[in-house]
Order: structure tokens, then sequence, then C-alpha cells
């Protein structure tokens, strides 16, 4: 026990929650149900093959020949007990079913890299826009002092897919309650377990992943406290990578997000190296001329380049070769040198210690001679 202990530690996954979902946790599929009746018509079937084909929702689709009290029910992943949405099955149903521009917006943010989108659904009124901006103070400075934890990249727990830079982000979106376009999406943020009445005030929740929210609750209960622990739960290492066994539950939404998760790589990746372009462009262009190699034209001359330049005559043009200072060659020596030139200035130490040396030699050959 202490053995695999000591292994789980070693090899525990330090990539941020919130990546981790965007990686690899599929989004569970909600059910949608169609009276038989309505299902074989040929409406119907003309709106529901393109999905059939392409697929890119969570959604699935059964028909039934019980009688659901209208056209077609909409249920939570797992929970056919408690309906999300009731109506008649028009073209104008199943567009709102799939999409709306709440829910492109919140995937455009997380397919570029944002830790997790906080969504307020409220009216607009001043007392809202009071909280939005107290909101999204609170997420601007969080933004600005939570860190990535440390990721150990030779642990294969730590492996991550294609997608979006790493990076801190929480944005703020703000969808009106009353808004019928987006009241399918209000309807599967708030979960199947609101305790709240639809129609109270506003709320906030909170969007990572695949859509996953991790948490909705009415504004009253979202203090400065809470929103950063739930951000701070979602840029923290993923200690439980079992979807199943952390809080949440999934929303609807048409993406298919391995493609976009593909997608969303490669424009990171071309960034990235359009960025390592640029900056390898600028150390080059900064960077001294090594020795040998002429300067750049238009560039500021070195002060040993200004002193050995002769001023440029008045026929000079830019065509000129640049003029080449050359060592001159010693004076002849004078008669009677015997070919020997005089000794510079920096010699007369040797030459006072070669003439010492020589005066101690002979006063002690001459007290030898003497002995």
């Amino acid at each position: 026990m202490t053995l695999l202990a000591v292994a789980g530690s070693v090899l525990a996954c330090t990539v941020p929650v919130f990546r981790y979902a965007l990686d690899r946790w599929e989004p569970d599929g909600f059910l949608l149900k169609l009276n038989s009746e309505t299902a074989r018509t040929e409406a119907t079937r003309s709106l529901l093959r393109p999905f059939r084909a392409n697929g890119g929702a969570n959604l699935e689709i059964a028909e039934t020949s019980l009688d659901l009290g209208s056209e077609a029910v909409l249920f939570f992943p797992g929970r056919t007990d408690k309906p999300v949405w009731t109506g008649p099955f028009t073209g104008e149903t199943w567009e709102r079913l799939l999409r709306s521009p709440g829910r492109e917006t919140i995937a455009g943010h997380l397919l570029e890299g944002a830790s997790a989108v906080f969504v307020l659904a409220d009216e607009g009124t001043s007392a809202d826009d009071l909280e939005a901006a107290r909101i999204g103070k609170r997420l601007r400075f969080l933004e600005s002092v939570a860190r990535i934890p440390e990721i150990d990249p030779t642990d294969p727990s730590n492996r991550m897919g294609p997608g979006p830079e790493l990076k801190i982000g929480f944005p703020l979106v703000r969808l009106r309650k009353s808004d019928p376009v987006e009241s399918v999406f209000l309807d599967t943020l708030r979960g199947p377990e609101w305790y709240g009445n639809p129609s109270d005030g506003p709320f906030l929740g909170v969007v990572f992943g695949r859509g996953r929210v991790l948490d909705a609750r009415p504004v009253s209960e979202c203090d400065d406290e809470w929103i950063e622990n739930t951000a701070l739960f979602l840029v923290g290492a993923c200690s439980c990578q079992v979807k199943n066994q952390n809080p949440g539950w999934d929303s609807l939404f048409a993406v298919d997000w391995d493609r976009a998760l593909a997608a969303a790589g490669e424009k990171a990746a071309a960034n990235q190296a359009s960025q390592d372009e640029n900056a390898t462009a600028t150390a080059t262009a900064t960077a001294p001329a090594s020795a040998g190699e002429p300067p750049v034209a238009g560039a500021p001359e070195t002060p040993a380049e200004a002193a050995v330049k002769p001023p440029a005559s008045p026929g000079a043009t830019v065509g000129e070769a640049p003029v080449v200072v050359k060592s001159q060659p010693a004076a002849a020596a004078p008669q009677g040198s015997h070919g020997v030139a005089p000794a510079a200035p920096g010699n007369l130490p040797l030459r006072i210690a070669l003439l010492a040396g020589a005066v101690f030699i002979a006063a002690l050959s001459f007290r030898l001679l003497r002995r």
C-alpha cells in the first residue's frame, strides 16, 4: 500500500481541471423523445436527417408510442423523471434546442483557451449592472493572481491533447433571462437540481470543459469568496480524473469538440510559430554585426568605425569602397646601429634588469678571481 501511495503521488496529474475536462471529458447525452406520429412525418425526417448524418451535439433522439402530452420532450442525461423542455417539434424549436448565440459565444471562449466562462442571466436592470460590474472586477483580479500548476512533462497522466494555448482566463457573458432564443440553454444551465424558481432574480452559472457546468446559483449567493473558490478549483491540479466523481452537470451544445479542438491546436501552433519568427527577426536586427561582416546599410556607426573613417570627399558617392586602415612599415635603422631597431619605450624596465644582472655577474667574477 505504501508503494502504491508513493507511485500515485509521483504520477499525480497536475494538468488544470479545466484543461483536463476539455481534453478528455465527453459530454453526456441529453434525450429527446418524439411521439411516433411526429417522428414519422416528412417534415421531422427532413429536420433530423442532417443531424443524424453529422451529429456534433450531445443529444440522442428516441421515438416512443407513449403519450408524452406534447410532440417532443427533452430530458437531462440519465434523468427521464424531470424534463428540461416540452413543446411542438418545428424547425424553430429544433434550432433553439441545439443552438443559440449565447452558446456560440461560450463555446468560442472555451476553444480560445478560457479557463471557465461565467454566465450571468439577468434582465439588464441598473441593479443587475452593478452586480455584473462586481463579478467582472473580481474575475479580472483572479486572472491577475491565478497561476497554472507546474506540469511534469515526463508523467503520462499529464499528456494534453490538441487545443488552445494553456492560459488563465475568466470571461463574463451576460444573457437575458427573458430571451426565448436562450430559454433552453438557460434551463440546462440551471441544472436538474435547481432549487429556486426560474422567475426569481438573476443567477450565475460557470461553464468549462466541453460545456460542463460546475455550479449555478442565484447571484445573491455568489459572493467574492464563492467566485474565488470556484475559479481556483478549475485552475488547480486535477486531483480526481473521473468525470462523474467531480461536481457539475453537462449542458447541451451542438459542437464537434474533437474537430474544433484540432483546429484550435493548429491555430495555436501557427500563432506560436509566428511569435518565434518575429522574436528571431527582432533579435537578428538588434544583434551587433560579427567581425568581417559589412555593416548594415543605414545602421549607426560604432565609435571605432567613426574614429578611423575619414571625412567624405566632396565627390564621394554611396558606391565608394570602404576605407581600409593599414599599418605602416617601420623606418630604416640609422647607420651604426648594426641593424638593431631602437627599443620601444615599453622595453626600458627589461633593459635595466639586464644591465643590473650584468653588473652583478661582473662583480661576482671579480671576487672569484681575487680568491
